[in-house]
């Protein structure tokens, strides 16, 4: 079972970073008017944050499904900084107060958005710290020896 969640979160991590990577490289290409006023009304700064994560996941979901042993502490600090992401932004929602026309009140839309948030980025992060806590060989992470670049435990004297 420990396999199978860790082949989902790792494919699922590569799709995230693919996806992420070529949005912005696609929409550039298909709507380039509207995306080029979209660059000019967002700050340089998110994209500078977007990119790094993007790959970010990328490669951690790569690892994943190769299996490396680096894998296991990128998803680990990947977590540790998604929760801390989801606590300030689940804080800033529920500080910030719009006036407008919308279908729902904005106290629903709040209730929905910290929901949403808890869920994406406190929650599921959480379960994948408990996931990859265990130790490396119980999970079946291939890793290396340092003598004669064999796989760990095969040793031969």
């Amino acid at each position: 079972m420990r396999k199978i969640l860790r082949f989902l979160i790792g494919l699922i991590l590569c799709l995230l970073g693919a996806a992420g990577v070529l949005l912005p490289i696609v929409g550039y290409f298909s709507y380039r008017y509207w995306l080029v006023s979209l660059y000019q009304l967002t700050p340089y700064l998110l994209f500078l944050f977007y990119g790094p994560l993007m790959l970010w996941f990328l490669v951690t979901g790569i690892g994943l499904l190769a299996k490396r042993e680096w894998a296991r502490s990128s998803v680990q600090t990947l977590s540790v900084f998604l929760i801390l992401t989801g606590i300030i932004l689940i804080t800033a929602l529920n500080t910030i107060s719009v006036s407008g026309q919308f279908q729902l009140s904005w106290k629903q839309l709040k209730l929905a958005g910290t929901i949403g948030l808890f869920i994406l980025l406190v929650v599921l992060p959480l379960f994948s710290l408990v996931l990859f806590a265990k130790k490396k060989e119980e999970e079946g992470i291939v890793t290396r020896s340092s003598r004669d670049d064999k796989p760990a435990g095969y040793h031969l004297n």
